[in-house]
Parts: C-alpha cells; sequence; structure tokens
C-alpha cells in the first residue's frame, strides 16, 4: 500500500506557518496543556514580540530584500511540486489548497500570541488495524498543536471555517461535527488512496509489471503516523488547537476554553526535565525546542530494536543506548534569540546528562586552546577544534564487550584485541586536538574549495612508523617534503583515498597539495594567520573551556554555495573524473542529473553578505551535560 503524503504534507505546513519562542509566567503556552509524556516539542510564548524582534534585527532586513521573497517562493513552489509528484490529484489540490489558506493574502491570519506545537506517543487500536493485521494496540505518533490568534481569533475561525467547508466541497476531506462541553470539534478525515482496479491499470503490460514487482518489494508500511490521517480542530477562547488525539485535545480545551487559562494536570510544563531543559536558556529567548529521552521514547526504541531484529541474541537495546552515550540521556534542546545589534543572532544548546557515557565520554575534556594553529591562514573560509580523547577508544570498547553476555564476549574480544593490534599503535600517538581548516580561492572553480584535517601528535616518529605498516595496501608512498613526511595517495578508486601528512606536530589528512600547503605555512610563523586577526579575536571567550569551537567567514562560504549551486554539474564531472571514471559513464550521471528549478532564482551572495557577517559556534561540557552556543554577526564596516 503506498503511503499518501498529502495529510502528513498538510499538517507540517501548518506547523512551519506558526514559527516556533518562550515560556512565560502571564500566559498558558504549549507545555502548560501538553501530556507530560511529550517528547518533543516547540514553543513560541509571544508571536507578536518575536515577530517584531526578527523584523528589527538584520535578518528582518535580509528577508525584506525583494530578490530573497522571490528565492522562497520558487523554492516552496518547487517543494510543492516535488510533493505533487507523488500524489494523485486528490492529493495535489489538497496540499495546494493548505498551501494557499496558511501563505495566500485571504487565508489564515498570522498568531499574535503563545504558539506551540509537541509530539507524543499513545498505545491504541485504530479503525482499519484489521486489514493491516495489527492483532494488538501499537505506539502511535500524535500531535496537539495550538495558536493563539488574540483580537483576530474570530477572523481566524471564519476563515478556518469557511476552508474547512471548500475542502469538504471538493471531497478532499470527510468533514464532520463533533462537541466537548459545548466546544465544537471540526473531525478531519483523509480518504485513503483508492487501490486501483484491473481495469484502471496502465495499458502498457511493461509497466503494470514493473509496478507489481516494486509493490512486491516495498518494505512494511509504518503504522505509527495512521493517527495523521484524522484531524480533531477546535476554538478554545482565542487559541485555534488541532490535535491527532481526542482525550488531548478535550484537555486542551479545557485549559483554554474559559479564556483565563489553567495548566491541565500532568502537563508537560511540571515535568522536571523540561524545567531543567528550559533553565538551561536565556529566560528571554525568541524560541524554545526540546526532545525528551523520556520513559516513553526509550520503550518505543527497544520495541523497535527487538521487532526489526537489530538486537543479537541475548542483547538489550540497553546496551546499544548505553554505548551511544544515549543510556544517560534526559533531554537536548536549543532557543533562539534575535538582536538588534553587532549580534544578529544566538543560538544557545543544551545536553542534559546523568553522566557522560559511553561515546560521550570521548568529548567530555575541553580543548587546551581556540587559537588555531599556524597552518589555518587568514583568509580561511571556516576551521573547527574538537577534542577527542583517542586515548579512550580502546578502553571504551572494552568496557562495552565487559557489558555483554558471556555468550557473546569471547567472539567480541578477538575483534578488540585485532583492532588493538592493528590501530592500537596510531591511538597511542595521537593527542585530543582535531583541527578542520578550509579555504576557498578565487576566481571560483570545480577546484575552489580546499580543505585539511589534522589531528594533533603526540608522538610523530612512532605514528609514521605505524602508518607505514599499512600505507602500501591503500596505495599510499612514503616520500619526503621540507622535511616532513608524505604518504601520498596514488591509487585511483571510486571511494578516493586521501593522503597523509606527518609534521609540524600534526597527522595532516587530505589531498597531496592541501597538505603540502598546509606544511608550508606552517614553516611560515611570519605568515597571514587567522590567529590573532580581529574577525576572529571577537569570538574568543575566556569564562568557557570548549570541547568544540568553530568560525565561519560568512561571505566567503555564502560565495561558494551559491557558485557551487549553480554549478553543481562542473563539480560532479570533476570529482567523477577524479574518480577514474570513463568518459562515457561520467557523462551517462550527468544525463541524468537536473539543477533544480528554484537554484536559478538564487541571490547573488552580496545580497546576503550586506546583512549578515561572520559566525561562531561552542560546545562546552558542564557538570549535568553539555551547553552550546552559536552567535552570527552582522558584516564588518
Amino acid at each position: 500500500m503506498r503511503l499518501s503524503l498529502a495529510p502528513l504534507a498538510s499538517v507540517l505546513l501548518t506547523a512551519l506557518s506558526l514559527p516556533a519562542a518562550l515560556l512565560a509566567q502571564d500566559r498558558l503556552t504549549i507545555a502548560d496543556v501538553a501530556p507530560k509524556h511529550a517528547f518533543a516539542v516547540v514553543q513560541v510564548t509571544d508571536m507578536a514580540k518575536t515577530g517584531a524582534a526578527l523584523k528589527s534585527s538584520a535578518l528582518g532586513d535580509l528577508w525584506a530584500e525583494p530578490s530573497i521573497k522571490a528565492f522562497a517562493k520558487a523554492a516552496i513552489a518547487e517543494f510543492k511540486d516535488s510533493v505533487d509528484e507523488s500524489e494523485d490529484e486528490a492529493g495535489k489540490d489538497l496540499v495546494g489548497s493548505v498551501s494557499e489558506f496558511l501563505t495566500g493574502e485571504d487565508g489564515l491570519p498570522q498568531p499574535t500570541g503563545s504558539c506551540g506545537m509537541v509530539l507524543f506517543l499513545e498505545k491504541l487500536s485504530l479503525p482499519g488495524d484489521n486489514d493491516a493485521e495489527i492483532d494488538e494496540p501499537i505506539n502511535r505518533i500524535q500531535t496537539l498543536l495550538i495558536a493563539d490568534f488574540g483580537d483576530k481569533a474570530d477572523a481566524a475561525q471564519k476563515s478556518l471555517d469557511e476552508f474547512l467547508d471548500d475542502l469538504s466541497g471538493k471531497k478532499l476531506v470527510v468533514l464532520d461535527e463533533d462537541d466537548h462541553d459545548q466546544t465544537m470539534i471540526h473531525v478531519v478525515t483523509f480518504p485513503k488512496p483508492e487501490a486501483v482496479d484491473d481495469a484502471a491499470k496502465n495499458d502498457n503490460p511493461q509497466q503494470d509489471e514493473a509496478m507489481e514487482d516494486r509493490e512486491n518489494f516495498e518494505p512494511p508500511q509504518d503504522h505509527s503516523w495512521d493517527s495523521w490521517d484524522t484531524l480533531l480542530i477546535a476554538r478554545a477562547g482565542n487559541s485555534v488547537i488541532l490535535c491527532t488525539h481526542r482525550p488531548t485535545l478535550e484537555a486542551a480545551i479545557d485549559a483554554l476554553a474559559d479564556g483565563a487559562g489553567k495548566a491541565r494536570r500532568d502537563s508537560l510544563s511540571e515535568v522536571p526535565d523540561f524545567r531543567t531543559a528550559l533553565g538551561q536558556h536565556p529566560a528571554d529567548s525568541h524560541a524554545f525546542a526540546a526532545f525528551f529521552f523520556n520513559e516513553a521514547m526509550r520503550s518505543t526504541l527497544a520495541e523497535s530494536m527487538a521487532e526489526g531484529a537489530m538486537m543479537p541474541p541475548g542483547l538489550d537495546e540497553s546496551f546499544v543506548l548505553d554505548t551511544l552515550g544515549l543510556g544517560a540521556a534526559k533531554s537536548a534542546s536549543v532557543a533562539l534569540n534575535f538582536h538588534e545589534g553587532q549580534t544578529i543572532l544566538e543560538q544557545t544548546l543544551a545536553v542534559n546528562l546523568l553522566e557522560p557515557k559511553g561515546l560521550l565520554e570521548l568529548v567530555s575534556t575541553p580543548l587546551e586552546t581556540t587559537t588555531p594553529p599556524a597552518f589555518v591562514p587568514a583568509d580561511a573560509s571556516s576551521v573547527s577544534m574538537c577534542a577527542v580523547r583517542f586515548d579512550k577508544i580502546i578502553p571504551l570498547a572494552r568496557a562495552a564487550v565487559a557489558a555483554l553476555p558471556a555468550e557473546l564476549q569471547q567472539q567480541a574480544a578477538g575483534y578488540i584485541a585485532a583492532a588493538e593490534m592493528t590501530a592500537g599503535p596510531i591511538l597511542g600517538a595521537l593527542d585530543n586536538q582535531i583541527v578542520v581548516a578550509s579555504t576557498i580561492d578565487r576566481p571560483l572553480s570545480a577546484d575552489s574549495q580546499h580543505s585539511v584535517v589534522a589531528i594533533k601528535a603526540k608522538d610523530g616518529t612512532a605514528l609514521a612508523t605505524a602508518i607505514n605498516n599499512f600505507a602500501p595496501g591503500l596505495g599510499l608512498e612514503l616520500r619526503e617534503f621540507q622535511g616532513h613526511q608524505i604518504f601520498e595517495a596514488k591509487r585511483e578508486s571510486l571511494i578516493p583515498i586521501p593522503s597523509i601528512a606527518i609534521g609540524a606536530g600534526y597527522a595532516f589528512i587530505g589531498k597531496t597539495a592541501d597538505l603540502e600547503d598546509a606544511l608550508r605555512r606552517s614553516d611560515l610563523p611570519d605568515a597571514p594567520k587567522l590567529a590573532g586577526s580581529n574577525r576572529f579575536e571577537q569570538f574568543q571567550r575566556a569564562d568557557v573551556e570548549p570541547v568544540v569551537w568553530s568560525f565561519q567567514d560568512t561571505a566567503s562560504t555564502i560565495e561558494w554555495t551559491i557558485w557551487s549551486l549553480s554549478n553543481a554539474q562542473q563539480i560532479a564531472e570533476k570529482q567523477f573524473r577524479d574518480m577514474g571514471m570513463e568518459e562515457e559513464q561520467i557523462k551517462q550521471l550527468l544525463d541524468f542529473s537536473e539543477q533544480p528549478e528554484f537554484v536559478k532564482k538564487l541571490p547573488p551572495a552580496e545580497v546576503f553578505t550586506r546583512h549578515i557577517g561572520d559566525s561562531y559556534s561552542e560546545l562546552y561540557p558542564t557538570p549535568d551535560g553539555f551547553r552550546g552556543r552559536s552567535v552570527l554577526v552582522r558584516p564588518a564596516k
């Protein structure tokens, strides 16, 4: 059975039309009326305030550019067309009608108060489960979406009623009415795509056979989203509520109907993990979103692993979660703030953990410095630095094996012993700093972008010896370069093998010419560097010790992004040739590629760089997990 995207696309368009701001004490938010077991939330407390802040920022100035609006319109139209291609005529009409209702001048007015959306799980049965051979209740993803229209509530209700009547008249939905405590509920059901009978099949027998073969090999349909086939819509006070779960809708109506607002019992806002996540961000943030690793989500992951045969006998899901570091995870959240000053946009990130376990132990030690090394030039388009405890990889693997059931330990221990023999000497010679630096040459071409990965080395000689043991098997040839060592990739392959250089206290990975440039710059102490430059120093902070730090030259990055999108075939052709492909094969591959229409509407880079400048991001460990911050500033004058 083919899954229709129309109902899901319609709800997503609705959610996207309600931009996400934060918990205030003087009004109800989505968290006050959402069930406590919600696993995801996006909320805004004051849409009018958030909209005004965005409009007065440089991002608002950017959005006001005519070429930006034309590009956005073209991109949305192409997205709609891509959805249309997967739908029947009814599905196309539905998506088109919803899009016009949400974005058209005569459609739904913009909310002015609190808005938000949550996702949660409910284990239940639905009509039609028997046809799908579902014998017992299963976890279904549910949603609750609320938008406060303030003094525009009557206009919003009138517009919504007319819209639903129009959909019903076109037979795009089945519209019924119900009520809860004298509050009318619209019951909107999306008709399922009708099966194609033999008489309606294509006249082309080969095409019919191909379609049947494809259906025979389709994976089992995912029924976790089936609740979204029926939406419940109601007005309570000045708010419009959209929900897939009747008890949750009724609780929301009870909380909002009298206009005064009273949080429901057992709401998400009462959950300690929600309050902790919210408290990890600035109180005046304009937008907040969070994901919770609660019991409902953990049990669903466990069921999915068991049903999908992902777990070997004797192994449970807790082993996988602990190894990945998710076993102790409680929440991950982000918040946004728009500014009028030099800082345009600030994003904060928080990951709440009981303790860093599993893979997270590898990134729990801060960087020794956030000053880029000498090989990062002054005109770098971006640089990222990350602290990774390579010395903990083997011990972590051993600990994971020790946690396995006895019947699995012996086999796994053999793999660890082999890995320790081959990779152990390399890991032991590496320090805990990774640097990724990129530059962009001009004039722009398919060869303009250059990147190197550098890992700080504790013992360059030991590292070179260890690499030399497997270099011949990878087609790497050792040679000297200005007193340094380069293992140069000589073999062409569909998956290109990078060259490796050892020198200046680092192991460099990348294309040979880029490694040579990095080594040259390392040997020239007076060469222009990113470190110490004004555009870099403005982002240095002495009050944090990050494990991840990054800087981006927005102007060059945007310029390259626009050029590469507009010249994607030229870049692909260069990559295919680097893989050693034959000309005829390259031509065939390029003939299949097609530039999206919206790319032709891309504004020139100058439109963006008039309003936005460089950016940086940082992530640092805290006693309760990790915190992060990203900042986008105005362009330098």
